[in-house]
């Protein structure tokens, strides 16, 4: 097995696999079939960029005249059709979930945090830094607060032997031991699961689609707000694989052997489970209550880890562990992305939760309020925009 502090940085700093659908991720250049928006009247393959072949139609004609074809506009209009006026709006029905979730995108990075409110989208992870970079010793405090994969991997090794030090190198290769021991043990699971995973590659939503059954033709604003949500955590998950740059698993241990080859992009974090998180996260908010907060025979409410949205969450990503493609702390910090980016992604003015911002007499923002949470963490009143759309396709009041 190869080194955590030396081998998976230098492994890292270059190629680290074929091109494979980045993770998962180029999915969603298709959406999941959703760019569509309604599959059956778009074709066989749920594509808005189907062909419509123009020919020669016949044109008219009686006994003994000349038999004519037209293109279009037919030939025999003489004074052309009147188009409609320059300020037509563009239908919202019309966008495409893949292009719209990009004008989402466009919103989460444009925030910018005033006062109290989430720090900035580059900022949800702090202490990003190497604790143990260019031969520092680090101070405890330093190694507990640090989002670093190095520092995940000492506190691992150090929860399963309290007898280790935290701050000395040798408990991060622990830690990484015990990690890859884990994928070792998980590879019994693959041929079970193999098909499952496969799927899961490239579809994520599709697995969230069949909780309730529901798709693109049935709830075009559900499926287009977890598109916006899935985009905001791919984008988030690459930005942070760029600064890590973690070497895969099956790069470090020949036991794993993956049966696919990795992705062609660095391990931490998770972008499974970035995505599958806020996918979750969101759909929480517009599915139907007795769904995404269930109740125990009691009354009580179901712990929120157990809740059937984020268990499919953590489901889609300990597949990505099961297949060798990510160690269980690329999940781990994958799941914090996600919390943390959800409060901003609340705050993109399409999803119309919390008013928009406004500006005071210096032209700088005012803080924007946090939107009001029920005790089950959920929105509060009547959202407009996306959110207020898709609570209505499950029949909020």
């Amino acid at each position: 097995m190869q080194s955590a502090g030396t081998e998976e940085a230098k492994m890292g700093a270059g190629a680290v696999g074929p091109f494979d659908g980045m993770d998962g991720m180029d999915g969603m250049d298709g959406m999941d079939g959703m760019d569509g928006m309604v599959a059956a009247a778009a074709g066989p393959t749920g594509s808005w960029a189907q062909p419509r072949p123009i020919g020669l139609s016949p044109l008219p004609f009686g006994p003994g005249e000349l038999r004519q074809g037209s293109g279009w506009p037919p030939r025999n209009i003489l004074d052309p059709w009147p188009p409609r006026a320059a300020g037509t709006p563009w239908p919202d029905r019309a966008w495409t979930s893949y292009h719209h979730s990009i004008t989402v995108m466009a919103e989460f990075v444009a925030y910018r945090p005033v006062g109290g409110e989430p720090p900035a989208w580059d900022a949800v992870l702090p202490n990003l830094a190497d604790p143990w970079a260019d031969g520092a010793v680090p101070t405890e405090p330093q190694v507990t607060d640090s989002t670093h994969f190095k520092a995940l991997l000492a506190r691992r090794a150090k929860a399963e032997d309290p007898a280790l030090v935290l701050t000395d190198p040798a408990t991060v290769e622990r830690g990484l031991a015990s990690e890859i021991e884990e994928l070792a043990l998980l590879i019994d699971f693959r041929p079970a699961t193999l098909a499952e995973a496969s799927v899961q590659a490239s579809h994520i939503l599709r697995y969230f689609e069949g909780v309730l059954s529901f798709n693109a033709a049935s709830h075009p604003a559900t499926v287009r707000l977890a598109a916006a949500a899935q985009r905001v955590a791919q984008f988030q998950a690459v930005y942070f694989k760029n600064i890590f740059r973690r070497t895969r698993p099956s790069m470090v241990s020949p036991r794993l052997l993956p049966p696919v080859d990795p992705p062609g992009h660095p391990s931490y974090p998770s972008g499974h489970a970035t995505e599958a998180w806020m996918i979750a996260l969101m759909l929480e908010q517009v599915m139907p209550r007795v769904v995404t907060v269930p109740r125990l025979p009691g009354g009580a409410a179901y712990p929120a880890v157990n809740r059937p949205l984020r268990r499919l969450a953590a489901r889609i990503a300990r597949n990505r562990e099961m297949l060798g493609l990510h160690y269980p702390s690329d999940s781990a910090i994958g799941q914090s992305i996600a919390e943390a980016s959800f409060p901003i992604l609340l705050r993109c003015p399409s999803l119309g939760v919390v008013p928009a911002r406004t500006f005071d007499g210096n032209g700088d923002p005012v803080k924007i309020p946090d939107p009001g949470r029920d005790a089950d963490d959920l929105l509060n009143g009547a959202p407009a925009g996306l959110v207020g759309a898709a609570r209505q396709e499950w029949g909020w009041p």
